[in-house]
């Protein structure tokens, strides 16, 4: 099939999607099913966009290319303005009205594998190969763009912000863990870290390909091209703040949408333009632990600010031993970072030795809060003597050497210091998830003035029943205060 039968092809997804549009009021669809939809659409354009660069055709025609323009602006619009009105699908069981998305789906996936097909078997008559060699090549496409999907989504970073947003996930459950909720927030956070670092590669190609530690990235290295890219961003951040909105709540949500926009729009202009881009950048990564956090609890208490503080004073001495020992590097890339103002390096040493120090009274802030006990106090001192030692190193004989084992030190510092707060957590400091929920059961079937009347602590803590329970006050009760600072009780 020539140009003209490609372009019909595309026509009719076109007019498809168009219609499809149009027709979004007839039907009531709940959130997740319309949201699957449309993470499968994007998936599909998505895919076929790949395959149609795969091919690499030396006859391509400008007419499909028109139309595919035209169908990803129409379903990334859908998605767009799904994915605003997400907050809405938490309180509503019906929202999006659409007129038989499951064949809308079907049919854009249908024509996608036919046009994938059409380009393939052209593309295989005009090279004169075989049809084995073009399934051969049709899955080293599919492995090679599976690698570039790996690393614009810088799958070890993302990995690690999965495994902060899990810890304070835990941190914050209370005596019982959700498990599902776990799974699905830390999902969420990692398509939502996906879609961030894609973003950041896009905004950073010219940058990125004047520095030997990232001119091997996709985007610079030109194996894969801008609109693939920022399709898989897009297809990326929408799925994600989609899925926390829908099966976590709307906090945890607001926090990833955030995050993207934080990382994408404001910390990566600014490492171009002034050095303060490495404190914005520890707001960012400082974010995920919030987001486990509010997944778990619905809220943020003190012990979720501990652990982003955590991760905040962490990431600076963490980043100026890094920026210190590749300042060659960055200045190559046209970065602004502290390090390059700072001859010496005392500066940045100095930097890095006083967010050590801020890191020392953690635990013992943790353990005040009552999040952990009073072992982890005394576990993070040593610990973070150990990273303030190599600070303090680097402050005395600042050069790449000592840079070096800072930055080491630092890779070892958080994962002892998450596991420490883990292990020594008191669960019993957090309000029991299973009973918050008997609450709310037993207010769908009390009514109003007989739920009013009830002592929400006697349902929240089950320790505070006795009370209800006792006819009559122990002696004890009737001879002291239950604290010096209030007067005794009046039975």
């Amino acid at each position: 099939m020539g140009s003209g039968g490609r372009g019909r092809v595309y026509g009719q997804v076109v007019e498809f999607l168009k219609q499809s549009s149009k027709e979004c009021r007839s039907q009531p669809l709940r959130f997740e099913v319309d949201a699957g939809h449309r993470a499968g659409d994007s998936l599909g354009i998505s895919c076929h966009n790949g395959a149609r660069l795969a091919a690499r055709t030396r006859n391509s025609s400008v007419g499909i290319y028109s139309k595919n323009r035209q169908a990803s602006v129409i379903f990334f619009r859908r998605g767009f303005v799904g994915a605003f009105r997400a907050p809405e699908a938490v309180t509503r069981s019906n929202v999006w009205r659409a007129s038989n998305l499951s064949r809308f789906s079907r049919d854009v996936t249908s024509a996608v594998v036919s046009q994938g097909s059409i380009v393939r078997r052209q593309t295989a008559e005009s090279l004169g190969v075989s049809s084995v060699k073009g399934s051969r090549g049709i899955l080293e496409s599919l492995g090679h763009y599976g690698r570039c999907y790996f690393e614009l989504s810088k799958v070890r970073l993302s990995s690690f912000v999965v495994l902060s947003t899990a810890v304070g996930f835990w941190m914050g459950s209370g005596d019982t863990v959700d498990w599902t909720g776990l799974g699905l927030t830390s999902f969420g956070t990692m398509l939502c870290a996906a879609s961030a670092n894609s973003f950041n590669q896009l905004l950073e190609i010219s940058n990125d390909s004047r520095m030997k530690r990232t001119m091997r990235r996709p985007l610079p290295a030109g194996r894969i091209g801008v609109p693939h890219a920022l399709a898989f961003a897009v297809t990326a951040g929408v799925s994600g703040v989609a899925l926390l909105a829908s099966k976590i709540n709307v906090l945890t949500a607001e926090l990833g949408a955030a995050n993207i926009v934080l990382y994408a729009l404001v910390y990566t202009p600014l490492k171009q333009l002034h050095f303060i881009n490495t404190w914005v950048g520890a707001v960012v990564g400082a974010i995920p632990p919030l987001m486990g956090w509010a997944g778990a609890a619905g809220r943020i208490d003190a012990g979720g600010w501990v652990l982003a503080s955590g991760l905040y004073f962490w990431q600076i001495p963490h980043f100026m031993a890094l920026a210190y020992f590749c300042r060659h590097d960055y200045a190559a890339g046209g970065y602004k970072m502290l390090s390059l103002l700072d001859a010496s390096g005392r500066r940045t040493a100095s930097c890095a030795l006083r967010n050590c120090l801020y890191l020392l009274p953690l635990g013992f802030a943790a353990q005040h809060f009552g999040v952990t006990s009073e072992y982890f106090g005394w576990e993070n001192l040593v610990l973070t003597s150990g990273i303030g030692a190599m600070a303090a190193l680097f402050y005395l004989r600042p050069n790449p050497e000592t840079a070096r084992r800072l930055f080491r030190s630092s890779l070892i510092y958080l994962p002892f210091f998450m596991s420490a707060m883990v292990f020594h957590r008191r669960p019993n400091a957090i309000l029991n998830v299973e009973s918050i929920k008997s609450v709310e059961l037993k207010r769908e079937h009390l009514s109003e003035a007989e739920f009013n009347s009830e002592d929400k602590d006697t349902l929240i803590f089950p320790s505070k029943c006795q009370k209800t329970i006792m006819h009559r006050p122990p002696i004890a009760f009737i001879s002291y205060a239950p604290f010096p600072f209030l007067p005794a009780p009046d039975y």
